[in-house]
């Protein structure tokens, strides 16, 4: 069994060696919050994304396993989405004229994103696929918030 920790050593969830993940629920919470997870007994940083994406690569195939792939994708987009939601909310926070950058940038992608699903609908994608575009367009987003921005002093 690998057990999953968080900054404090406090057990978040267990993986069995035949890949059963339990505490699904307190990982699902701990990523959300932004907590950082690690594997206790190697100390490296655990990525969601590829953890949840092994069921893809398993050799073993049930049934079941489209509705858990998609279920996992639907589970990752809120947890990035409530990323970039507090990123956001920060930046409005600060005010000035990066807020209302912001604020506009926020409205237009809304817009063009929904147009662009309607296309994709349109066009005959999946909703697997539809959730993959959101789920890079929020990546995007929490790469381009997090960075840290410094002002440039106009010369006197």
């Amino acid at each position: 069994m690998k057990v999953i920790v968080d900054e404090t050593g406090e057990i978040i969830a267990i993986a069995t060696d035949d890949h059963i993940l339990v505490g699904h629920h307190r990982l699902a919470v701990a990523g959300s919050m932004g907590k950082r997870l690690f594997w206790r007994d190697t100390g490296e940083p655990v990525e969601l994304d590829h953890f949840f994406k092994h069921c893809d690569r398993c050799r073993r195939r049930t049934r079941h396993q489209g509705r858990i792939t998609a279920m996992l994708n639907w589970m990752l987009l809120a947890l990035e989405s409530n990323r970039v939601i507090e990123l956001r909310i920060a930046k409005l926070m600060r005010g000035g004229k990066a807020a209302q950058r912001e604020a506009l940038r926020m409205v237009s992608e809304k817009m063009l994103a929904a147009a662009k699903t309607g296309t994709s609908l349109m066009a005959g994608a999946s909703a697997d696929q539809i959730v993959e575009q959101y789920r890079r367009k929020v990546a995007a987003n929490v790469k381009r918030l997090s960075q840290k921005r410094t002002r440039k002093r106009k010369s006197r």
